[in-house]
């Protein structure tokens, strides 16, 4: 008889046993689905990120194609305003090597003198204008060129920080689960 209740106390302590391990594992599995809904939610959070990020980079990368083409456009008037610079410095060397020539001559009057006095001033003065435009072109090449290369270095800058961040976050993330699953099991555990 003292078996029998012996016997009858160690099922009863068992099946306590038995309904407390399972209260926490019903507890751990509830920590576990709560844990996946936020490690989803994360994964959700993450990928709008990504596309967030990937968006802006295709709007900078836009902008870098566009500053490109438009040094290219500048770069080919700089070319061509060098082209007639280059042209009415002939210009000037063959009217002044004509006008010489005149002032050598006796009949040569002197309207005609003054004609292509005039004609020269105003191509230097042209030439003047020209350089002056050829010299704010080279300048807006050299502004854009740097702007662009800083917008690069900023873009790369946040790349990097974002991808280091989320890292850092998926990291933290992962260290927190574990700990939090190994503390629910030390703390299950008799």
């Amino acid at each position: 008889m003292l078996l029998k209740q012996e016997l009858h106390e160690l099922k009863a302590k068992a099946g306590e046993g038995i309904l407390e391990i399972e209260d926490r594992l019903k507890a751990a599995e509830d920590i576990i689905h709560e844990l996946t809904e936020k490690n989803h939610n994360l994964q959700q959070d993450i990928i709008y990120l990504n596309k967030k990020l990937d968006k802006e980079l295709s709007i900078n990368q836009d902008l870098l194609e566009q500053a490109e083409f438009e040094k290219n456009h500048y770069s080919i008037t700089i070319n061509d305003l060098n082209s007639k610079k280059s042209e009415l410095e002939d210009k000037i060397k063959r009217l002044t090597t004509k006008l010489d020539e005149l002032s050598q001559k006796a009949t040569c009057d002197e309207v005609e003198r003054n004609g292509l006095r005039t004609r020269i001033v105003d191509l230097v003065a042209r030439e003047e204008s020209l350089s002056l435009q050829v010299n704010e072109k080279g300048k807006m090449i050299g502004l854009m060129k740097t702007e662009s290369e800083e917008l690069v270095m900023k873009i790369s800058d946040l790349e990097g920080a974002a991808r280091a961040y989320l890292r850092s976050f998926l990291g933290n993330i992962k260290s927190k689960i574990k700990l939090n699953i190994c503390q629910n099991i030390e703390h299950d555990m008799p």
